[in-house]
């Protein structure tokens, strides 16, 4: 394949989606790293992401984030606040955002390959004109073994980058409904809880 060649990265898209859609479930530890301009330094976060059909979680050292298609729930540790979101297709959170990438009407190009963690990956530039979704431009990098998203970088309209990188990778474990959702008595009693409808 050579770089450029935009049939060769909507392909590999596809075969990419195809893989994901295929399985069970998967989970992965996970690199998060959002910046802009107007932030004076990067930090970088580390955590676990279990995602099943659509359902997700991702739990970081300063926040989780549980979305089962019905709710979405935000726990903000520092805070000691949960928000309880109704589920928004086009407001799935941030795995929400990285995986829209399968869906977006965007342009697609393959810019070759690159060793991600010790894996060898294709690298594809997307541009996306579709106003509905949280960026314009992406950057994934598709594992050629696995056909899993092992990185992605968002660019969205206000120039804020958000870095995604997936190691680790674990499919098929078996992951119950439970572990997309959470309950009031999985958090401190001391934690005040906002429901959208409040």
């Amino acid at each position: 394949m050579m770089p450029g060649q935009t049939d060769d990265a909507t392909e590999i898209l596809q075969k990419s989606q195809k893989t994901l859609e295929s399985l069970q479930d998967f989970s992965s530890n996970i690199l998060y790293v959002i910046t802009n301009p107007n932030m004076p330094k990067a930090i970088p976060k580390t955590g676990k992401v279990k995602y099943k059909q659509g359902k997700y979680s991702l739990v970081l050292s300063d926040q989780e984030i549980y979305c089962d298609l019905e709710k979405i729930w935000v726990y903000l540790k520092d805070n000691e606040e949960v928000e309880e979101l109704s589920y928004e297709p086009e407001e799935g959170g941030p795995l929400g955002s990285v995986l829209s990438v399968y869906q977006a009407n965007s342009k697609a190009i393959l810019k070759g390959s690159e060793v991600i963690k010790g894996r060898k990956c294709l690298k594809i530039f997307l541009t996306n004109q579709d106003p509905s979704l949280d960026y314009n431009e992406a950057q994934v990098w598709i594992d050629e073994e696995t056909l899993l998203l092992a990185k992605a970088t968002l660019l969205d309209r206000k120039k804020t980058t958000t870095i995604f990188e997936f190691t680790n990778i674990k499919t098929n474990v078996g992951f119950p409904d439970s572990d997309f959702q959470l309950t009031k008595d999985e958090v401190p009693a001391e934690v005040i809880w906002f429901k959208d409808s409040d």
